[in-house]
C-alpha cells in the first residue's frame, strides 16, 4: 500500500516538474502571442467592415442627391 502511494506521489511530483519547466512556458507563450496576433486581426477587420459602410453610406447619399438634382432638372 505505502510503496503505490509512493509511486502515485512520485509520478505527481514528476507531473508537476513537467508542468513548471521551460517547454510549458514556452508554449504558454507562444499561444499567448497567436492569441494577441489573432485579436488585433479580428479588430482591423471590424475596423474596415465599419469604414467600408461608412464609405458606401456616403457614396449612396452623392447618388441620391445627383438623382435628385436630375429630377429637378427635368421639372424646370
Amino acid at each position: 500500500m505505502a510503496r503505490r502511494a509512493l509511486r502515485a506521489l512520485r509520478g505527481l511530483v514528476r507531473l508537476k516538474t513537467l508542468m513548471e519547466g521551460p517547454t510549458v512556458k514556452r508554449q504558454a507563450a507562444h499561444t499567448l502571442r497567436c492569441m494577441q496576433a489573432l485579436s488585433r486581426v479580428q479588430s482591423q477587420i471590424h475596423s474596415r467592415r465599419i469604414r467600408m459602410s461608412e464609405e458606401n453610406q456616403a457614396l449612396l447619399r452623392q447618388l441620391l442627391q445627383k438623382h435628385a438634382k436630375e429630377l429637378e432638372n427635368l421639372r424646370v
